[in-house]
């Protein structure tokens, strides 16, 4: 968890955490469904303002859809977070492949609430994500 300003900030991967997919026809998409769990301690709610995904190397993935399992319903934003939420993102790559990649860089799932300025955030990394 992140200190800052009296208030604790978590961002984790609950277990287990997907591989990186693929959506293929002609070329190669890569993409990445994933869950998320973001968790704000304190006396006050915290609300997410941003959220986004990048690869070393590479750039932003644009974030197709943020979505809780159940009856499947989509996630807006501001995410307001009591003490927590939990849902998950389908991110995909920006690059098309002709064949199927067997590694990709470092890939960071960060986000922005309220409290932070622009281009201040929080971060969680996978150094290796595995490939499905």
């Amino acid at each position: 968890m992140e200190t800052r300003a009296g208030r604790e900030f978590g961002l984790s991967f609950p277990k287990p955490v997907n591989a990186v997919g693929y959506q293929g026809g002609a070329a190669f998409y890569p993409q990445w469904s994933v869950r998320i769990r973001l968790i704000a301690e304190g006396d006050r709610p915290v609300d997410v303002v941003e959220l986004g995904v990048i690869e070393d190397g590479v750039g932003e993935w644009p974030i197709d859809e943020k979505y809780r399992m159940g009856p499947r319903t989509q996630v807006p934003f501001p995410i307001r977070l009591q003490p927590s939420e939990e849902f998950w993102i389908r991110a995909r790559s920006p690059q098309a492949f002709p064949t199927k990649p067997t590694s990709f860089g470092r890939l960071t799932v960060w986000c922005r609430d309220h409290t932070q300025s622009e281009g201040e955030r929080h971060e969680l990394a996978i150094d290796q994500p595995r490939v499905g």
